[in-house]
C-alpha cells in the first residue's frame, strides 16, 4: 500500500492532512468489516494535477498514482525524478490507438473492457518494459451510460483469453483482478446492492478462468472519494482517491 512510517518532508501541512485523513477513513471503514487497513491499497488519482502535487504526495509516502488521460500519464512519467521508484495506473477509457504510446510507461492497466483493446495490447506487447497488472472493468450499473464497463459476454470472453494467456513468455500482461465505477447519484444502500453484485461477478468469472483460481483470489479496484465506505465494505482491495487527496481539480 504505502511505507508504514511517514517521512517529514518539508511540504505543505494540508497534503499530509488530507492523506492522513483518507488513511483514517479507510482505517475505519476496514476495521467496520473486520478488515486489516493494510489490505486495502490506497491510489492517489492525480488526473488533472501538477506534477508539484504528486511530489508532495511521494513525499508522504504514496507510491501508487492513477491517471485518466494516456498523454497525461506519460508526460508525468517522463517529468518526475522520481518515476522509476512509483507504480503508474491507468484508470480511464484507454482508445487503441494510445496503447503504443502508452505501454512503455504503465504498471497497472484498470479499465480493459472491449476484445479490441486486448487486441491492441497483445500487438504492442514488446513496447511494455515490466510486466503489466491487468485489472478487467466489469459493467457494475448496467443502467448507468455514463460509464464505460464490460458486459457479461465481453467480462468473459476477456476472462478467457487472459487465463489461457497467462505465464506466456511472449505476453508481459499479468490479470489481477476486477475493476468497477458505481453510478454517481446511487444511494448507499443502491450501491451497497450493486457493489455486492460486483464482487459476486468478479469471484465467479475468476474462479471460472484463472488458471491460479484456487490458490487466489481477485484484486478489486473499486470506490472512490465518495463511495469509500461501501466499496471497502463489500470487499475492495484499492480505492481511488483523488478530490480527498489533492482537493478539486481544475476543469479540462
Amino acid at each position: 500500500m504505502m511505507s508504514a512510517k511517514l517521512p517529514s518532508p518539508a511540504c505543505a501541512s494540508s497534503a499530509k492532512e488530507r492523506l492522513l485523513s483518507v488513511l483514517a477513513d479507510i482505517a475505519h471503514a476496514a476495521a467496520l468489516h473486520g478488515r486489516a487497513p493494510s489490505d486495502v491499497t490506497l491510489l492517489a488519482v492525480s488526473k488533472g494535477h501538477p506534477l508539484e502535487a504528486l511530489s508532495k504526495m511521494y513525499s508522504l509516502g504514496l507510491r501508487d498514482f492513477g491517471e485518466n488521460y494516456a498523454q497525461e500519464c506519460i508526460a508525468k512519467s517522463e517529468g518526475a525524478p522520481w518515476s522509476t521508484d512509483v507504480r503508474w495506473h491507468f484508470i480511464g477509457h484507454l482508445q487503441t490507438n494510445k496503447v503504443k504510446a502508452l505501454l512503455p510507461s504503465l504498471s497497472v492497466l484498470h479499465s480493459l473492457d472491449r476484445e479490441s483493446l486486448l487486441d491492441a495490447l497483445e500487438k504492442n506487447a514488446p513496447l511494455a518494459k515490466q510486466r503489466v497488472k491487468i485489472f478487467v472493468q466489469l459493467e457494475v450499473d448496467p443502467a448507468d451510460e455514463n460509464k464505460h464497463g464490460a458486459n457479461d459476454t465481453v467480462a468473459a470472453s476477456l476472462c478467457k483469453r487472459l487465463g489461457r494467456r497467462s505465464g506466456h513468455a511472449d505476453f508481459p500482461f499479468e490479470w489481477v483482478g476486477f475493476m468497477g465505477m458505481g453510478p454517481a447519484d446511487a444511494s448507499p444502500v443502491r450501491l451497497s446492492e450493486l457493489y455486492a453484485t460486483f464482487v459476486k461477478k468478479a469471484h465467479r468469472l475468476w474462479n471460472a478462468h484463472h488458471p491460479n483460481a484456487t490458490n487466489s483470489a481477485p484484486q478489486l479496484s473499486l470506490g472512490m472519494s465518495s463511495d469509500l465506505a461501501e466499496a471497502i465494505a463489500a470487499g475492495s482491495t484499492l480505492v481511488r482517491i483523488g478530490t480527498a487527496l489533492f482537493g478539486p481539480r481544475k476543469t479540462r
